[in-house]
């Protein structure tokens, strides 16, 4: 019993390393920059509200270039820096936006400039993992690149740090 448990064990690893993609070698994801923290003390009208998480996106077929733009994405008010994680599986693209060392007892938005290449022209869903949406909804992105080449969504948040002007 104990040699059939470990052999089942062994084939499940191997299965599981086999049917598993990586991501292409050739898809990479750079975070430009980003802003401070932003405060909403007095609301430029172009600016987007801070009860609102939105994605902008340019997409270049030459390089191959998705550039996103995060409006308010929330992260600690003081960290040591912060990055993008991204994985690519077929039309599937998750950013996992990530702090280090958050210092303070308190949260704010920022907005980060992204830049994935090795994304082709096809139809794509992408998937924001933000480190304080807690329950709200997901910042999830369905487009296009042979139809649209730029575009945005937005979504509404009403939890801290979204929302905290009102």
């Amino acid at each position: 019993m104990k040699t059939k448990t470990i052999l089942i064990i062994i084939l499940s690893i191997i299965v599981f390393t086999k049917c598993r993609k990586e991501p292409s070698a050739d898809t990479h994801i750079k975070l430009l920059n980003h802003t401070e923290c932003k405060t909403f003390d007095k609301l430029n009208t172009e600016e987007v509200p801070d009860n609102k998480s939105c994605i902008y996106y340019t997409y270049d077929s030459i390089t191959h270039t998705l550039h996103i733009q995060h409006i308010n994405a929330g992260f600690n008010c003081c960290v040591d820096s912060l990055y993008c994680l991204v994985s690519v599986e077929n039309n599937k693209i998750l950013v996992e936006e990530v702090e280090v060392n958050p210092h303070c007892f308190c949260n704010c938005l920022y907005d980060l400039n992204i830049d994935i290449t090795g994304i082709h022209s096809q139809a794509y869903q992408i998937e924001f993992v933000e480190p304080y949406r807690g329950e709200q909804t997901k910042l999830l992105l369905n487009l296009d690149l042979t139809l649209k080449s730029t575009g945005n969504y937005c979504i509404n948040r009403t939890l801290y740090p979204w929302n905290s002007s009102h």
